[in-house]
Formats: structure tokens, C-alpha cells, sequence
């Protein structure tokens, strides 16, 4: 396991996160998100929270399904263990009802190359440093093996 880059690109509405993560598909393709490292979160207007992992995880590296959603569950509750204070508190601040988001775990030699793909696209973008050990501890509290 390494250090990665958590992005998070926040949406005003509740079906764009979906739709950039259709029309970035190539960055998943070019080996620029790993398989595995990328979830959609969609806040409906009644503040239901939808987590969707995009693809199944191959990478031992990689959040499994039940990660991401501890990973957005304590993002929206204000915090965030192993996972930088601001963030949470950006994160947390403009996911409401009503929007959604697409977050990205990316291998820190890749970071630069996947905000560059995505510059162009709307949305508020919010980044932190994961570490090795961050990483092991959202597991463990995640449940994930």
C-alpha cells in the first residue's frame, strides 16, 4: 500500500457526478484511476445518501464498497478518521441535499495528470493526502479486510 490522493469533485446537482464519470471513462481506461478507486455520491433532496462504487476493486490498494461508504458517512457526519480536517469540513459544507460528488483515490504520481483531465469540467474540488497508514486505519474502522 502507498499514499494517495483523495479528490472530490462537488456537484450542484444530483445527477453530474454520474454524468463526468461517464465522460471520463478514458481517464479509467489510460490507467489514470486505478479500478476500485472511484465512488459517486448522490444527496437526494430528502437526504438520502446514495453511494455507488463505480467499478469493483481489482487493487489490493483500492476501497472496497463498504469503505467508501464509511469514507462518506463520516465526511457528512463533520469527521473523518485518517482523513484531513478541512477536507471533511469543505466536503461536509457543499454536500447537501440535492447534489452530488465523484471522489477519487489516485496514486499520487498520477494526481496531477487526473486534475488536468478534469479542470475543464464544473464542480467544486476538494483534495487531502491519504498515507499509508491513514489508509489502514479507514479500514479497520470500515470493516474492510
Amino acid at each position: 500500500m502507498a499514499e494517495s490522493r483523495l479528490i472530490a469533485l462537488v456537484f450542484d446537482g444530483e445527477q453530474e457526478a454520474e454524468q463526468l464519470w461517464l465522460r471520463t471513462q478514458e481517464l479509467q481506461r489510460s490507467g489514470l484511476i486505478p479500478p476500485g478507486d472511484a465512488a459517486i455520491v448522490i444527496i437526494r433532496l430528502d437526504g438520502q445518501v446514495i453511494v455507488q462504487q463505480v467499478v469493483d476493486p481489482t487493487d489490493g490498494d483500492a476501497f472496497n464498497a463498504q469503505t467508501w461508504e464509511y469514507v462518506i458517512k463520516t465526511l457528512l457526519s463533520g469527521w473523518g478518521e485518517g482523513i484531513d480536517d478541512w477536507f471533511v469540513q469543505q466536503v461536509k459544507q457543499h454536500l447537501l441535499p440535492g447534489t452530488s460528488a465523484l471522489f477519487l483515490l489516485v496514486d499520487p504520481s498520477k494526481a496531477q495528470e487526473v486534475v488536468h483531465a478534469l479542470r475543464g469540467y464544473p464542480g467544486k474540488r476538494f483534495y487531502s493526502v491519504l498515507s499509508t497508514e491513514d489508509k489502514a486505519r479507514i479500514r479497520a474502522a470500515a470493516g474492510q479486510a
